[in-house]
C-alpha cells in the first residue's frame, strides 16, 4: 500500500499509513524503509526528509537503521543538528556501539554547532551504559544544567558497572541538589544496594520512595530488594516484603526470589515461586 501511494505521488496517504503501522508496533522492514523516504522527499526537502525519517527510525527503536541513515546524510553531504546528533547518540547508547559513539561526539566538536542539552544527557547515557564511567562523568561535570535523566542516567550506570557505592553517591548530590529521583532512578538504586549488599540502604531507600516522593514501587523494585534480601541470607524478610506487595508479582520477581532460594536450598519456598510464576496464585508461609 505504500509503495503504491508513493508511485501515484500520494505522499501524504503513504506517511499516514506508515505512522499507522508505527502505532500498531509492525514490524517495518528493508522494503518500508526507502518507499517512506521516497514519501517524505515529495512532501519536504531531502534534509528535512531525511531528519523525519532519521526520528521515525529512533522512535520505533530501528538503531540499527537510524545509525546507517545517519552515515547516509553525512555521505550526501548533509549535516545533522543537535536534534539528529542526540538521537544518534541515543541509538548508539541502546546498541553500546562506543567507537560509532565516539566518533559522533568526535565529529559534534568539530561542527562547531553549539551542544544542547539533549545532546550532553545523550552523551552522558551513551558513555555511562558503554562503560566508560570516567567520559560519561566529565560531559557530566561540563554540564551547566542537569535534570533528573542526567543524574539517573549516572546512578544507573555506576549501579550496572559494580561501583554501587559511587552510585549512591550520586544520589545523595542528586537531592542535595533538589532534583527530585523518579521511577527508574529508584530501579538503579535498589540494583545498586543489592550488588553492594547494602540492605540498610536499600530498604530505607525502598520505603522513601511513596512516602517521601509519592512513587509507587514496581516488580522491578521489588525484585531489586528480594534480591538484596536474598543475597544476604534474609529469608524471612523477603517472605514478608512478597506478602505485603501491593501489585502482582511479574516474571522478574519471581526469577529473583528462585534465585535466591537457588542459593540458600530453600526447596519449599522455591518450589512455590515457580508454581506462582507458572499463574498460581500461593501465599508465601
Amino acid at each position: 500500500m505504500i509503495v503504491g501511494c508513493v508511485r501515484q505521488g500520494l505522499g501524504e496517504e503513504a506517511l499516514s499509513l506508515f505512522r499507522m503501522m508505527h502505532l500498531r508496533h509492525m514490524k517495518i522492514d528493508e522494503f518500508t524503509y526507502p518507499s517512506v523516504l521516497n514519501c517524505f522527499s515529495l512532501v519536504m526537502d531531502m534534509r528535512n526528509a531525511m531528519t523525519a525519517f532519521f526520528d521515525c527510525c529512533v522512535r520505533n527503536k530501528s538503531y540499527e537503521e537510524a545509525l546507517r541513515l545517519f552515515c547516509e546524510m553525512r555521505i550526501m553531504g548533509i549535516y545533522p543538528d543537535q536534534i539528529v546528533i542526540a538521537a544518534t547518540l541515543s541509538a548508539c547508547a541502546e546498541l553500546t556501539v562506543l567507537e560509532f559513539g565516539k566518533q559522533v561526539h568526535a565529529n559534534f566538536l568539530k561542527s562547531g554547532l553549539k551542544s544542547s542539552f539533549s545532546v550532553d544527557n545523550s552523551l552522558v547515557s551513551m558513555y555511562a551504559k558503554c562503560g566508560c564511567l570516567e567520559d560519561a562523568n566529565k560531559v557530566f561535570n561540563s554540564m551547566e544544567i542537569r535534570d533528573v535523566i542526567t543524574w539517573t542516567v549516572l546512578i544507573v550506570g555506576y549501579a550496572h558497572n559494580g561501583r554501587g557505592k559511587e552510585s549512591l553517591n550520586f544520589y545523595d548530590d542528586m537531592i542535595a541538589s533538589s532534583v527530585k529521583p523518579d521511577f527508574i532512578a529508584f530501579i538503579g538504586l535498589l540494583f545498586a544496594c543489592s550488588h553492594a549488599g547494602l540492605i540498610e540502604h536499600g530498604w530505607s531507600y525502598f520505603q522513601s520512595m511513596e512516602k517521601v516522593y509519592g512513587i509507587k514501587p514496581g516488580p522491578e523494585h521489588y525484585a531489586c530488594m528480594i534480591d538484596l534480601l536474598g543475597r544476604s541470607g534474609k529469608l524471612t524478610m523477603f517472605k514478608e516484603l512478597l506478602n505485603q506487595m501491593a501489585i502482582e508479582p511479574d516474571a522478574t520477581v519471581w526469577k529473583a526470589l528462585l534465585g535466591a532460594c537457588r542459593v540458600h536450598g530453600n526447596v519449599e519456598l522455591g518450589e512455590r515461586a515457580s508454581l506462582c510464576n507458572l499463574g498460581h496464585k500461593v501465599k508465601t508461609q
